[in-house]
């Protein structure tokens, strides 16, 4: 069975590797033997995520857009992974959480807010400030997984950080060993999404002070990988805005799903502070 998934992973890097545009929906790119990045670039918004292996198990960061109605994501993942796998949701916005019907293990990280809110029966209920739409969704919760600590998903330790800003319940994934860390929403290659400055301030701060500056920073929109020296640069282009330290020439009005926001360009860092309205009033 192994080698039948090898040779049937080989053919599916071989031909995303020849042909980007005539490789379907899913494109999958292998970081290393037990690391892989599932895109989708004929999304509306670009989504990767992150299968991350380990010799007993795998943590999936994300289930993607779910707009491909033909395809799951759940299949590209079986094919890639023998052990079981979990979802982890970097936050519960739209685009992350996709085909998560198609996932019977399901985590969130231990944060207070979300624990107290899981039923008797492990269903967790989602808002739609939460979601960004009116769809009802709930989540059948397996698993709690510590934060701040180190889980061993089999000769490979990983770590949550809550890095709230983009949403409340925000997390990144670090994996210190191999030096990754998955940033979720916080930090991508494109226009980013604030919610809450100071928090994302903080979560900025907290993603530097737990990595290096040879660490490979891995974004859920654009092209995946970002540039760590992208990542600082946003560090150090929020600070400036919370300091009220840019000119005027760094602020244009877009029309952003209908509502007209402020775009800040501070040192090549494009961003909108407060931006949840504009999906919620579409609906």
């Amino acid at each position: 069975m192994k080698k039948i998934r090898f040779c049937l992973l080989g053919f599916l890097l071989l031909v995303v590797g020849c042909d980007r545009e005539n490789t379907g929906w899913f494109l999958i790119q292998q970081i290393d033997s037990g690391t892989y990045v599932i895109s989708e670039p004929q999304s509306s918004q670009g989504n990767s995520v992150f299968l991350i292996t380990g010799e007993k198990e795998a943590i999936l960061f994300d289930s993607g857009s779910g707009e491909n109605k033909y395809e799951s994501i759940f299949h590209i993942v079986d094919s890639l992974t023998d052990v079981p796998v979990t979802l982890l949701l970097s936050h519960f916005h739209f685009d992350h959480i996709g085909n998560v019907s198609g996932f019977d293990r399901i985590a969130i990280p231990d944060l207070l807010d979300l624990r107290i809110r899981i039923s008797d029966k492990n269903l967790l209920k989602l808002t739609k400030e939460e979601v960004l739409t009116t769809d009802s969704v709930v989540l059948e919760i397996s698993r709690i997984l510590p934060v701040g600590e180190d889980i061993d998903v089999g000769n490979r330790k990983l770590r949550i950080i809550h890095t709230p800003g983009h949403s409340r319940e925000s997390i990144s994934v670090i994996d210190s060993i191999n030096g990754y860390v998955f940033t979720g929403d916080l930090v991508y290659n494109g226009l980013l999404l604030i919610d809450d400055c100071q928090e994302f301030i903080s979560s900025l701060n907290n993603v530097v002070a737990q990595t290096e500056s040879n660490f490979k920073v891995f974004g859920s929109h654009g092209k995946p990988e970002v540039e760590y020296g992208h990542l600082l640069a946003t560090k150090n282009a929020m600070a400036l805005f919370s300091e009220g330290d840019y000119s005027e020439d760094s602020v244009d009005e877009i029309n952003f799903f209908g509502s007209k926001k402020r775009l800040f360009r501070i040192n090549d860092i494009s961003f909108v502070v407060g931006y949840s309205d504009a999906f919620l009033d579409e609906y």
